[in-house]
């Protein structure tokens, strides 16, 4: 049994790696666990295979990067040779997402049409996990109900090795489970976009193996100095690179390193050199088959020193998955220490791992010095650690306005736990440390963007929703509108209402880019500027939700009109849903022949044609 990921934050592979770790015990001794990209498609393919799949869709439904030349090749082949060269194949599909995104569920889906047009057959029904409605609870219970499946699947498959086109699964329909809590498995708001081109997946893999490295140009404190938030404006120094032409609505992907001073503490705690140099290779019986396998953890580029893969290559920081503590546990010599990471482990202990790693974030080295028995081997630990993923920040310019030169804004992360331990933040610390420094470098690239980008046409009618560093995006989606009405003659339709609602907490603390978008209502870029100040009053709090309330009336005629867009930027825990909340009202009230089910329709339907879109975190 093959059970294979693709996982951007490492959620989708620590809950592969949970699924291959438990296989043993229901009987199922030959199982082999990998990213998606260091396996090959036609070894997959190959008749009798049996393979269950993880996997997420990220931004605008784009396949992870750990998967994505994979997911490629996967829809070459079911094109090429459709209905042959997946016979014989039985798989599983178990789709993570969060339907705050327009692309949700976009990946999975488009896996079982792959796997589908192949000619491979599900022996389980796709599961479609949503983290607003509690991403783990719903995968042990797909889970749980993976198994007898699978032993049926694992025995017809010597069948099917010898004759692929007999045995075939019953009502193999690609279909969605049933949410094992009763319910159904969400509906997508969007639809799955077209396959995205081999050479745009292998540039974006380009992109992340060869950054630029960019000097800092300029580096701003946003907020007031006496203020608890720290937000910085940054540009960088790109002129002369190939490969970094942006457009409004793009983000840049920075590449962070961990701190210094922990990296040279983990590695004496492990008792490592950290200039010693190692390789890495298959273990054992461990190597995926197949002519073209990829080697093992990707993202360590070897050879490499201990010091270099700490500071650049794994995540030492992030709150503790649950098969990193078990590989600690393994390590420990002292039965109770063993035991204590256990309990984190298992289903019993749920409610304290929320407690101890959920709400505290150990970092690693944390773990160790608590249980001091733990020594783990250097390659067993770099095998369960997370990969540093590069950090997204939305880009605040357009090109046209600054000469090419690509700016961001992002707060700087730093936070107490409940125990009063201080997290910080990799990235923004990082950048934060070093950005008057003048030899430091950022390794950095360009992700475009496929759906948030500013109207083509100034008279198409224009929402935007950003609180915080969620109007980060706006000032170039802006600054662009700004030079195409200057741009535009006297047959071009005048430009049509621009709206921005922004909060902060005080106009005189945190309110971000104040003289530019002051700017821009001045001269008419936009029509509307409302701002939200939560803690400007003492008896009442106002955010954005607010305002689009207060002036319903007008916004609902905006969004009803025919080629408006809305754009949503920020927090997706509560503010997108509290918008989309109050987008709904309005529509639902100021909209003849509408209710809250019609105007829930209309953006639903806005959504899939581009219209409402969404970028959340």
């Amino acid at each position: 049994v093959k059970f294979l990921f693709g996982s951007q934050t490492g959620n989708a592979a620590e809950i592969c790696k949970e699924m291959a770790a438990e296989a043993p015990a229901k009987g199922f001794p030959n199982v082999h666990c990998n990213a998606m990209n260091e396996v090959d498609v036609k070894d997959v393919l190959k008749p009798g295979a049996v393979v269950v799949y993880v996997v997420s869709s990220t931004g605008d439904g784009d396949a992870p990067d750990n998967c994505d030349s994979f997911f490629t090749k996967l829809k070459r082949v079911a094109k090429k040779e459709a209905g042959v060269c997946g016979a014989g194949v039985q798989y599983a599909v178990l789709g993570l997402g969060d339907q705050n995104y327009s692309a949700f569920m976009a990946v999975p889906r488009s896996f079982t049409a792959a796997m589908e047009k192949a000619g491979a057959k599900a022996f389980y029904p796709r599961g479609e996990a949503d983290e607003t409605l509690g991403l783990y609870e719903y995968c042990e219970k797909w889970q749980d109900g993976l198994w007898e499946p699978l032993r049926t699947a694992s025995e017809r498959a010597p069948a099917l090795a010898k004759d692929p086109t007999g045995g075939v699964a019953k009502d193999s329909t690609g279909g969605v489970a049933k949410d094992p809590t009763g319910g159904v498995a969400p509906a997508a708001p969007a639809p799955v976009p077209a396959p995205v081109p081999a050479a745009a997946a292998d540039a974006a893999e380009a992109d992340l193996v060869g950054p630029y490295l960019a000097k800092v140009a300029k580096s701003e404190l946003m907020t007031d100095p006496k203020s608890d938030r720290r937000v910085l404006h940054v540009e960088f120094d790109t002129r002369g690179a190939r490969g970094l032409d942006f457009e409004p609505g793009d983000s840049l992907g920075v590449l962070p390193q961990n701190d210094p001073a922990l990296v040279d503490a983990l590695a004496a705690r492990l008792g490592l050199d950290p200039n010693a140099v190692f390789e890495l290779g298959w273990a054992e019986g461990q190597a995926p088959s197949g002519p073209t396998s990829a080697p093992p953890l990707r993202h360590i580029r070897c050879p490499a020193s201990v010091g270099a893969a700490l500071t650049h290559a794994v995540d030492v920081t992030a709150p503790p998955r649950k098969s990193l503590l078990r590989v600690l546990a393994e390590a420990c010599t002292d039965a109770g220490e063993r035991r204590d990471l256990l309990t984190l482990c298992s289903r019993g202990g749920r409610d304290e791992y929320k407690v101890r790693c959920g709400d505290e974030c150990p970092t690693l080295l944390d773990l160790l010095e608590s249980h001091p028995s733990c020594a783990p081997g250097w390659a067993e630990l770099l095998d369960a650690l997370q990969p540093l993923q590069p950090r997204m920040y939305s880009i605040t310019s357009a090109p046209e306005a600054h000469g090419g030169v690509p700016a961001v804004a992002f707060s700087v992360v730093e936070f107490s736990t409940p125990l009063g331990a201080i997290r910080r933040g990799v990235a923004t610390n990082w950048l934060d440390r070093r950005a008057s420094d003048q030899t430091f470098r950022v390794p950095l690239y360009v992700k475009k963007s496929t759906h948030f980008a500013p109207p083509t046409d100034v008279s198409h009618p224009v929402i935007m929703i950003g609180p915080g560093t969620g109007v980060a995006p706006f000032r170039g989606f802006l600054e662009r509108r700004r030079a195409m009405i200057a741009a535009a003659d006297a047959a071009s339709p005048p430009p049509g209402p621009a709206w921005l609602f922004f909060g902060c907490r005080r106009r005189d603390e945190d309110y971000l880019y104040r003289g530019d978008l002051e700017s821009f209502a001045a001269d008419g870029t936009l029509t509307e500027l409302v701002t939200a100040f939560s803690r400007e009053s003492s008896t009442t709090k106002t955010y954005v939700q607010h305002r689009i309330a207060e002036r319903a009336a007008e916004v609902a005629a905006i969004v009803a009109a025919p080629e408006a867009r809305v754009y949503v930027c920020g927090d997706g825990a509560n503010m997108a849903k509290d918008v989309h909340g109050a987008l709904v009202d309005a529509l639902a009230v100021h909209v003849d022949g509408m209710d809250e089910k019609r105007a829930s329709e209309m953006l639903m339907a806005m959504t899939k044609e581009g219209r409402y879109v969404r970028d959340i975190w």
